[in-house]
């Protein structure tokens, strides 16, 4: 890999942009890093482009190539994250998330510290999740089992030591909405097209105000998976199998799992559908 100064990265992507697509527009596709920023510009060898973000604040980007393909790091002065700009050629999201084996070229291990992967298929049938907090966050969303399942393997390969749960997509990226209810008076707070936002929306307001019940709903309303039919089940010492538990959707399901197992007991836990 090599870093390279504004100028140049800028002269050097037009040019590609023009002979692969005859366009100059800037395609790319992101990751968000949680990673230490001083590690970052250890390494780096050019000066950083200081600017503006509107809305955001100061912000400061380096630039690079990595076997023909141009990257941009950017970061948000005083924000634990940055993001990763890599350039796409096709000006499509990526159907593949082999992308970011690209990666493995930085200086600094970057690929244990992904909190998640833009562009992703919301309309895929299968993701990879991981909790943040008392929140789950999708990672990656496609309509291969074998991609999410092969990325979940390679993430744990590069140190990625999250517990990640490859379930339905379902409803994640419908209609949600989240109410607080203080003495059966429910009131909205939030709606977002998608669960992880409702879910974030919440458990900031609990910190502020912990006083009454929060609660979200899918706003789905012809959706079937409103019905409870995933079972966590239980095999304990002789061999009994117990339904312990019912959920909505099998990514609930998939990390209640998780949870018991992460007790140690000897007894084996599974999800499966139920009728």
């Amino acid at each position: 890999m090599q870093w390279l100064d504004q100028q140049l990265f800028l002269t050097l992507w037009l040019q590609r942009k023009k002979t692969v697509t005859q366009s100059a527009s800037l395609n790319e596709s992101r990751v968000l890093v949680e990673f230490p920023i001083t590690v970052v510009k250890s390494h780096v060898s050019t000066s950083a482009h200081n600017y503006v973000i509107e809305g955001i604040g100061n912000a400061e980007a380096w630039y690079g190539v990595i076997e023909s393909q141009y990257f941009m790091i950017e970061w948000v002065c005083g924000d634990p994250c940055f993001s990763i700009y890599l350039s796409n050629d096709d000006g499509q999201p990526p159907r593949d998330w082999q992308f970011i084996k690209q990666l493995e070229q930085l200086p600094f291990n970057v690929l244990a510290h992904l909190s998640w992967i833009s562009n992703h298929q919301t309309d895929g049938k299968y993701s990879l999740f991981y909790k943040d907090g008392q929140c789950i966050q999708p990672f990656w969303t496609s309509s291969s089992l074998d991609s999410v399942q092969q990325l979940k393997q390679y993430l744990n390969s590069q140190g990625d030591n999250r517990n990640f749960a490859v379930a339905l997509t379902e409803q994640f990226y419908a209609d949600w909405a989240g109410y607080k209810v203080i003495n059966g008076n429910k009131t909205l707070l939030c709606r977002y097209p998608n669960r992880y936002s409702v879910e974030r929306a919440i458990q900031h307001e609990q910190k502020q105000n912990n006083q009454g019940k929060y609660i979200m709903e899918c706003e789905d309303a012809e959706n079937e998976s409103l019905q409870k039919k995933w079972g966590l089940f239980r095999l304990d010492d002789n061999d009994n199998t117990f339904l312990m538990e019912r959920f909505t959707y099998q990514v609930d399901a998939e990390f209640a799992a998780m949870a018991y197992e992460a007790k140690g007991h000897h007894q084996s836990y599974w999800v499966e559908p139920v009728k």
